[in-house]
């Protein structure tokens, strides 16, 4: 008998045995069979047909385990395997955190189905960011004379001029709404119902967008004011100026109230309201062109009182960054590090405010792998740095997104070089509330806005939707 007919007998009668019978057959074959069978059988002929998913039988602790090792990419790839991995995947909650960590992304309360789709649109929209061709610009000529200052809030854009007018826009319609004939700007900001200004003319000064004139003048330093902020609560006005002095004045009259000449030695660059404590005192941060901040505390006193108690001193060439809820940020040098260029950005938040303020540290982060930078803007999860940088032929200029948790470059935006050229205020941010974390809901539209010469151009983001 050839093998032929052998192995048609062989099957016949194997067909005809029972369940238990053809299991011990079998048994016995596999302990003749030599390694070239078992191989065979383990490597070329399960796998092709019984096709078994050994991931999908496994417990669900050992494959969210497994699953927790997974990149974004991975993730999302492993959804699209069959259903099983899709819910084995979708439902590794650990997983989610962490990629929506990574992603810069907010922690929800609760992790739902829906915030793994969020995640995936966040992730395309980033991609998109750093992508020149996704940025539309819209270029308006803001003035008959060049730009020198810009300040954005919500939709109402003020824009100082050489010209010493300062033009208020609405860029949502982009119509200019009122022209204020004003001063030199060196620092503004304003409201729904004034504007503030300091000045290079030694003074500062409040106009009521009702009348679209002077409501008062603060004149008393002996150089241009650099900065200026309001307490309308108090009635106060807060300025700093080149002439080393802090003042404070009564906004409707104009009077000066104090002079604090005892706490800076440069430029006061920066000047802002922390806090009201009790007994009249008020929370005040000034910064100076020596790198100097101070956080300190003044009583108002109608008698007249320059006492101070300086609560903090840090040193910093960079302006504090202040948030509402009592914390501020600030760029300092690394301590660990004795090179000028290793700074960290660190957050603190301002307790005690019954007593004695103090100030505790939230948290520090390096400053990796960007040079030379300018900060333009930061909130509790992202900062942005202009950095200039030289390439083989012309000197670019750039926007970094860095994500401070992570402590890397989450994103790189080249400026427009024409943009960018002779003298010109620094580019400003246009959406910030994504500065602290990214929702579904706050995607960055207006990227940033630029000056060139009379033209300020808005940089929009125009999203892409598709995942």
């Amino acid at each position: 008998m050839d093998f032929k007919d052998w192995l048609e007998s062989t099957k016949g009668r194997f067909s005809s045995l029972c369940d238990k019978e053809k299991t011990e057959t079998l048994q016995h074959l596999l302990e003749l069979c030599g390694s070239e069978q078992l191989s065979f059988l383990v490597q070329v002929y399960l796998p092709t047909t019984c096709q078994v998913d050994f991931f999908a039988v496994l417990p669900n602790e050992l494959s969210h385990k497994i699953i927790n090792y997974l990149d974004v990419s991975s993730a999302f790839n492993s959804r699209l395997v069959n259903r099983t991995w899709n819910r084995l995947v979708t439902d590794c909650i650990s997983l989610w955190s962490r990629l929506i960590w990574e992603a810069g992304m907010r922690q929800p309360l609760k992790i739902t189905r829906n915030h793994v789709h969020t995640l995936a649109k966040r992730i395309s929209r980033n991609r998109h960011m750093a992508d020149r061709k996704s940025i539309r610009e819209e270029i308006v000529k803001a003035a008959n004379v060049n730009v020198t200052y810009l300040y954005l809030n919500g939709n109402m854009l003020a824009i100082g001029g050489e010209d010493r007018f300062v033009y208020i826009w609405n860029i949502r319609v982009n119509e200019l709404e009122k022209v204020i004939a004003a001063h030199s700007i060196a620092d503004l900001n304003f409201d729904k119902e004034y504007l503030y200004t300091a000045s290079y003319d030694n003074s500062a000064a409040v106009w009521s967008f009702a009348t679209e004139s002077m409501y008062c003048l603060y004149a008393g330093h002996i150089n241009g004011v650099m900065s200026i902020d309001v307490n309308r609560e108090d009635n106060l006005v807060l300025t700093g100026s080149a002439d080393y002095t802090v003042k404070v004045w009564d906004f409707h009259s104009g009077h000066m109230l104090n002079s604090f000449s005892n706490i800076h030695f440069g430029w006061v660059k920066k000047v802002k309201f922390l806090e009201k404590l009790k007994g009249d005192r008020h929370l005040v941060i000034s910064s100076d062109a020596k790198g100097n901040i101070f956080i300190w505390t003044f009583q108002f006193e109608h008698n007249w009182s320059n006492e101070v108690d300086i609560l903090k001193h840090l040193q910093s060439f960079v302006s504090p960054i202040i948030f509402n809820d009592k914390t501020f940020c600030v760029v300092l040098k690394s301590a660990e590090s004795t090179k000028c260029t290793d700074e960290s950005i660190n957050y603190f938040s301002i307790e005690n405010l019954d007593t004695r303020p103090t100030f505790k540290l939230l948290k520090s982060k390096r400053i990796r792998n960007i040079k030379d930078k300018l900060l333009i803007d930061a909130g509790r999860r992202f900062a942005v740095f202009m950095v200039n940088e030289l390439d083989a032929i012309n000197l670019q200029t750039y926007f970094y997104i860095y994500d401070i948790d992570r402590e890397d470059i989450l994103q790189r935006i080249q400026v427009p070089k024409d943009r960018c050229e002779g003298v010109a205020p620094v580019p400003i941010l246009g959406d910030r509330d994504w500065l602290d974390g990214f929702t579904d809901n706050n995607q960055p539209n207006l990227l940033f806005i630029s000056v060139e010469r009379q033209f300020v151009t808005l940089h929009y983001l125009s999203h892409n939707n598709k995942v």
